[in-house]
């Protein structure tokens, strides 16, 4: 009977994590397209923020390639502000770091 109770509370968390990297790729395409409407040279921190956001939510989302793409694209923008720089390669490193 407690082995069926954790074999059914285990199956249920793997559905729950299989949906949250689920929504969080989601929510990942959608700030980096929100990246797209910011122009560094006009509002770097809002880009700096933003940046290291989609980073985040794509390396929450178990996809190492978009967050490796973006992260790489984020740091050779001229203007990124030093604290997304440090954050973008502070994850890189520790998510990625044999990728990297």
């Amino acid at each position: 009977m407690n082995h069926r109770i954790a074999e059914n509370a285990a199956s249920e968390a793997e559905m729950l994590i299989r949906q949250a990297k689920s929504r969080y790729h989601e929510a990942a395409i959608a700030e980096e397209e929100a990246l797209g409407f910011v122009q560094i040279e006009e509002k770097s921190k809002t880009y700096g923020i933003t940046a290291v956001s989609a980073v985040a939510l794509y390396v929450k989302a178990g996809c190492p390639d978009h967050a490796l793409r973006l992260g790489k694209q984020a740091l050779s923008q001229v203007g990124l502000p030093d604290f997304a720089k440090n954050e973008i390669q502070l994850m890189l490193t520790e998510n990625y770091h044999p990728l990297v």
